[in-house]
């Protein structure tokens, strides 16, 4: 956040925000370990206006929530089987494949 004051000297401060984005890009960052998303700020706060672009780096312990309009039964399973402390894993990997042009 920066602020001005009335002799036009800028300060700039780090403000915590929940931020609730539509999604246009996910990239992942190797060299932070970190899934970078890219979108609109689709509900208006004191720090961020509506309609904003805004990118939110999601680390490794960074709780966040995922909506999402429609859900399949096997994306839903692919979540769950994800959130399942029990269950541990050497790797893991984010993959992104291409939207088919008429799907």
């Amino acid at each position: 956040m920066q602020t001005e004051s009335s002799t036009g000297t800028v300060d700039s401060s780090r403000v915590r925000v929940m931020l609730t984005i539509s999604v246009t890009a996910i990239e992942f960052d190797m060299n932070v370990s970190a899934v970078r998303l890219n979108g609109r700020n689709v509900e208006e706060n004191k720090f961020v206006k509506l309609g904003a672009f805004h990118t939110i780096n999601l680390e490794p312990n960074q709780k966040f929530t995922l909506y999402k309009a429609e859900w399949d039964s096997v994306t839903l399973g692919r979540v769950e089987e994800a959130c399942d402390v029990a269950r541990t894993a050497d790797v893991a990997a984010v993959v992104r494949w291409p939207r088919l042009s008429g799907a």
